[in-house]
């Protein structure tokens, strides 16, 4: 058995006294999970499966009409606000939303970003990684859980939200819940990918997690050549994913429904579950090297190194596993969370 250990990382958490449950998944405060084109498409799928129904037409009216593809990426847009704050000038704001804007600003309000891990008030960073409380001290309305779970939603289905690698000072992967002063690599954020074949040159030596993030479900989209001018790789770009959202819409995916007896309160639990061991294979298709400990701007000591593509005992490269991968975990995530809302708006 690999020394590889996968640490479980997700919860599910009631927000406010309505019917919408979110998953608040314990994932990396760097992490970004899926990049803005996968979560669009899992957001895009869940808006397709649910037009023309009550729960689509109860979603439309609590985001006054922002679709579920782009609520999906707000939580990382708001980062944007870090900065200066969401008054100043400059600052971007969802003008043709007023009511979703003022939200969204009194929600940054409550959870200011810090990098001080003891703060009493938490940074809305955090809540891609962390339990929340029941009452509303955040400023969670029924607006922002929907914007919140048409984002987590996609990062419970990334493996990288849910399982990192743990290191000790030499360098060694070790069982953190054994050995003390264990070092993380926060979710793959700290270590350099070396693959030996597939995607572009970026692709096969970009960060461990930022390759999960957006290489994989690049690798799901035709080929952008180099020479494209930015405007022509979007209209690309939305055109694909238009059609791979098709594609995902009229095929239903393979084994996505939970068990009847699985309640809605559990299902982060049973998806985080489920994707664990395609976390820890993750990890095992890849040979780590070079780690040691680092220090971070924040003061945070992390294991940084290098993960070398393994040759695999089924002849698959790391490229190929990985881009199927995402292939099955996006539709099935677009699927899950139109289901969650249409029990949850019931």
């Amino acid at each position: 058995m690999s020394s590889t250990v996968l640490k479980l990382r997700a919860y599910m958490t009631s927000y406010l006294k309505c019917a919408i449950t979110l998953s608040a998944l314990l994932v990396l405060q760097n992490a970004c999970a899926y990049g803005p084109v996968g979560h669009e498409i899992i957001g895009a799928l869940a808006d397709e499966k649910l037009a023309h129904t009550p729960a689509g037409a109860k979603v439309a009216a609590l985001l006054d009409g922002i679709t579920l593809e782009k609520a999906s990426v707000i939580p990382d847009e708001i980062r944007g606000w870090d900065k200066n704050g969401p008054d100043d000038p400059a600052a971007f704001h969802y003008s043709a939303h007023p009511r979703i804007d003022a939200q969204l600003r009194d929600y940054w309000y409550a959870n200011p970003p810090t990098k001080d891990l003891n703060s009493p008030t938490p940074s809305h960073h955090w809540f891609h990684y962390t339990d929340v409380p029941e009452d509303n001290p955040r400023k969670i309305t029924k607006s922002i859980a929907v914007i919140l779970l048409a984002h987590f939603v996609g990062d419970i289905h990334q493996p990288l939200h849910v399982g990192a690698e743990f290191f000790d000072k030499t360098g060694h992967a070790i069982n953190p819940g054994k050995t003390d002063g264990s070092l993380e690599d926060q979710g793959g954020n700290t270590l350099t990918l070396n693959l030996a074949s597939g995607g572009t040159e970026l692709a096969r030596h970009s960060k461990f997690h930022g390759f999960w993030d957006s290489e994989t479900v690049m690798a799901n989209l035709p080929p952008m050549p180099e020479t494209l001018s930015k405007e022509e790789r979007h209209a690309k770009i939305e055109a694909a994913k238009k059609d791979l959202v098709h594609e995902f819409v009229t095929h239903e995916p393979r084994n996505w429904r939970l068990p009847s007896s699985i309640a809605l309160k559990d299902y982060s639990q049973a998806w985080a579950d489920e994707i664990l061991p395609i976390a820890r294979e993750a990890h095992e298709r890849l040979q780590f090297k070079d780690v040691a400990a680092k220090t971070l701007d924040d003061g945070a000591v992390v294991a940084a190194g290098i993960a070398d593509e393994k040759k695999s005992a089924d002849g698959i490269s790391y490229y190929d596993w990985a881009a199927r991968t995402v292939r099955e975990e996006l539709p099935k995530a677009g699927w899950r969370l139109a289901e969650v809302l249409e029990k949850a708006l019931k």
